[in-house]
């Protein structure tokens, strides 16, 4: 069998097409405002069917929708993850819709074979690079643009933005090969190009599929974020005030220990903006109200575990924790040892 014949862009399209109906079940599971993530995902499983129309069976149609749909992949990622932002629910605006504009004069100009100054590849690039802008700004923004969610999901949240943004880009390179490829190489290395554009997808699909959603953030991809987040902006008196009042509320009213508690309800009870609440976290601690969270509820695990004969599955729920990897994760972090160690030194 020839390299040709082998159908990795429809086995690609089918498994983006299962993680995109997965992000339906489980972001429908814990409430997330699901649409747009899962429309990104079947995006790709639809750009990968073409690909295996245009290239295996030469169909000339393809190159009339491709474009088009390629000008959609990055309005649909930016507007999910910008839909996410805030204290409200997942609400696009009228405004928001002029994101789809350009999607609409590919779309004419395709099928209407109107001539235009650079080729339409180009187009797209320009498309691509710019939400590739937009999306790493709502990266930048930090954890805590993700106002209305609990800490574990914020996690998530996270790791789904970086990783929608190094898509964006590993699309965007092997789009550009493919057109090098016809332009400058006679066409020669469409084979490898495309299959090795479908492993690609097939590899991120099956660990988005394989890997459980509490899984903890891979080191590299935790960093990245760290190094777009940091803020270099000085502590103000305002910020510090506002901290005080935050630890004050979190030793006597213990918030953390509800697992779902966010940052907009811990402003709501300050009386404080949710952004004031985050900036002095950053400002003071160098953390991400996440973090700061999890670190109160890590001292709780500690005190539970040397004062009680409690499993340490029950100590976990008690601290606020929701899943397994994020308490050993954060216990880790802080005390530089698991549970179990933890326990059997402090006795």
């Amino acid at each position: 069998m020839s390299i040709a014949t082998v159908p990795l862009p429809f086995a690609a399209s089918l498994l983006a097409g299962i993680v995109a109906v997965r992000v339906v079940l489980v972001t429908r599971k814990v409430g997330w405002p699901n649409g747009l993530i899962s429309v990104f995902f079947a995006l790709l499983g639809v750009q990968a069917i073409l690909t295996g129309f245009r290239f295996e069976y030469a169909l000339g149609f393809v190159v009339l929708i491709q474009p088009v749909l390629a000008m959609l992949v990055c309005p649909v990622a930016y507007l999910a993850f910008r839909s996410l932002r805030g204290p409200d629910n997942d609400q696009i605006s009228k405004s928001n819709i002029a994101h789809l504009l350009p999607a609409t004069m590919t779309a004419v100009i395709m099928w209407l074979d109107i001539e235009t100054p650079v080729p339409i590849d180009i187009i797209v690039w320009a498309s691509f690079m710019i939400y590739s802008v937009l999306i790493l700004s709502e990266i930048r923004g930090g954890p805590d643009t993700f106002e209305r969610f609990g800490t574990d999901d914020v996690q998530a949240l996270v790791t789904a933005r970086i990783v929608t943004f190094c898509l964006i880009i590993i699309i965007m390179i092997f789009d550009i090969m493919i057109f090098l490829n016809f332009k400058y190489w006679d066409a020669k290395l469409t084979q490898e190009i495309v299959v090795l554009g479908s492993i690609l997808l097939i590899t991120i699909s099956a660990a988005m599929l394989i890997v459980p959603s509490e899984f903890p953030i891979p080191v590299v991809i935790k960093r990245f974020g760290q190094s777009l987040t940091t803020d270099q902006i000085a502590v103000t008196e305002e910020d510090r005030e506002t901290f005080k009042q935050l630890e004050e509320l979190m030793m006597n009213k213990k918030p953390y220990l509800d697992p779902n508690i966010n940052i907009t309800r811990i402003a709501r009870q300050l009386n404080i903006p949710a952004r004031a609440v985050s900036n002095s976290v950053n400002r003071v601690r160098n953390q991400n109200f996440s973090q700061f969270v999890n670190q109160f509820r890590v001292q709780e695990a500690c005190s539970l575990l040397k004062s009680t004969d409690m499993p340490v599955t029950e100590i976990m729920f008690a601290a606020g924790f929701q899943t397994k990897s994020t308490f050993n994760r954060e216990f880790l972090s802080v005390t530089g040892q698991s549970p179990s160690i933890y326990r059997k030194e402090a006795t």
